[in-house]
């Protein structure tokens, strides 16, 4: 029965799995944040200018920052993102494989997963909350509810074990469409904003080839690959969720237990998602939540 899911998410070995990968998607998404932010201040500078008048003497190196800042990116910070993401998800599969039971992947697939790294990520998330302790089993029932880990899915208990798995799975991809759906659209819409825009001022200001690239081009680049960049993650990661959903809503429809071949293969689609760099602010994820937890519950009311 479903109960083995319902009991194995909340022992304190696999909350602290949960712990972890959540502190090694902080991680990455701090990188994210620091170029969404240095982009953001090159492509504010002229609004900026009019309210602090002594930013124009930097105004003859803001070409190069913008291309440092490009460099930056693709040299520097986005292979540390991808290695933060890559550790995330290798965490998040080896709590889904020992809760879900579903059949492991080879042992060099956690290659480079180190036990004390992931113990001392998932100490540092709990510090976050002022939770301080030795020992994950000392951690109690309200503190881990605290954090937001207790309870990961929301199954019915009278189903059979592979049928809950499959829901959950099901759960994971509905959870994370749901998401990707929003920043598809978000970063669409503020790339071509961000591409046109310019365009439309250089024309009206009749600037030249040459002041459009320094004055302009150059210092809208970094937010417009931005957005570029994380519209086509989001887009093609999307595109691929939406066959899985389809096909395991089909398989729960049937009401007949999945074969263990089917519960691996999706995980397989799920983790090669989950490894890619296509990052989701934490502030979205907590407005989306409470409205994802009540589809999964009406969700799972029907398979009972």
């Amino acid at each position: 029965m479903s109960l083995n899911i319902l009991e194995k998410q909340n022992e304190a070995q696999n909350l602290a799995l949960l712990a972890s990968q959540r502190q090694f998607y902080n991680r990455a998404k701090r990188w994210m944040t620091f170029r969404l932010y240095s982009s953001l201040l090159l492509l504010l500078y002229p609004l900026l200018l009019a309210f602090f008048p002594s930013l124009g003497l930097v105004q003859g190196y803001l070409p190069f920052a913008g291309v440092a800042i490009v460099a930056l990116t693709y040299l520097w910070i986005k292979p540390r993102e991808k290695s933060f993401v890559e550790m995330a998800a290798k965490i998040q599969e080896r709590f889904d494989v020992a809760v879900l039971e579903i059949p492991d992947n080879p042992l060099e697939f956690y290659e480079n997963l180190s036990d004390v790294a992931v113990r001392k990520a998932a100490l540092k998330h709990l510090a976050a909350f002022d939770i301080k302790i030795g020992y994950f089993q000392q951690v109690t029932k309200e503190q881990w509810v605290k954090t937001g880990l207790y309870d990961w899915y929301a199954i019915p208990s009278n189903i059979s074990q592979t049928r809950a798995a499959l829901f959950c799975q099901k759960s994971n991809l509905f959870w994370d469409m749901r998401q990707r759906k929003f920043f598809t659209n978000l970063f669409l819409m503020l790339a071509l904003v961000v591409f046109i825009l310019p365009l439309a001022v250089a024309y009206y200001c009749q600037l030249t080839t040459p002041e459009y690239v320094n004055k302009i081009l150059v210092l809208s680049l970094p937010f417009l690959l931005l957005c570029f960049d994380n519209y086509r993650a989001h887009h093609d990661i999307l595109m691929q969720q939406q066959q899985s959903l389809y096909a395991l809503t089909t398989t729960l429809r049937t009401k007949e237990d999945p074969e263990k071949d089917l519960l691996r293969n999706t995980q397989n689609a799920i983790y090669h998602n989950r490894n890619q760099v296509a990052l989701v602010p934490n502030w979205l994820y907590k407005i989306l939540r409470r409205n994802y937890e009540n589809d999964m519950k009406t969700d799972a009311a029907i398979l009972q």
